[in-house]
């Protein structure tokens, strides 16, 4: 990986913070298909280069996948299933084409099949509509438990 030092610090202007994280989601994109992305990002005086390879993409993400299975389990302890009893696995969001975030929660449950072509959309749709319903029946039953 090689980088060219730029003089203006993204943390200090948010013009260019937001091209390095516009630069960033499309390297994300780019290397869930490729093993290296090119990035490139006009400055008002200045430019960053750099390409990433697949590999150093996967390190750097690795702790935050970590995180995210943590809350996975917790989310399935949560629910008071077994693994064995997931059917499938629903994966929703930008990160869910990672091959890495794949190949983790494939791992992880045991080879379950990873259903990803979902819309997002109507995943958190359908979320919401089934709480709503689960606390509306929790509510009826409270006032009417006979």
């Amino acid at each position: 990986m090689r980088i060219k030092k730029v003089q203006t610090n993204p943390l200090t202007d948010s013009v260019t913070l937001l091209q390095f994280m516009n630069a960033a989601r499309e390297a994300k994109i780019d290397l869930s298909n490729t093993n290296t992305t090119e990035i490139f990002i006009e400055l008002e005086d200045d430019e960053f280069e750099t390409t990433i390879p697949r590999a150093k993409f996967e390190s750097l993400i690795e702790p935050l996948i970590k995180q995210c299975m943590d809350l996975v389990d917790k989310a399935v302890l949560d629910s008071k299933l077994k693994v064995e009893q997931l059917d499938d696995i629903i994966l929703v969001g930008g990160s869910s084409n990672v091959p890495l975030v794949r190949e983790t929660i494939r791992n992880h449950f045991k080879g379950k099949k990873i259903c990803a072509d979902i819309n997002a959309d109507e995943a958190v749709a359908m979320g919401a509509a089934i709480r709503a319903a689960h606390m509306t029946l929790t509510k009826v039953y409270l006032a009417f438990p006979y």
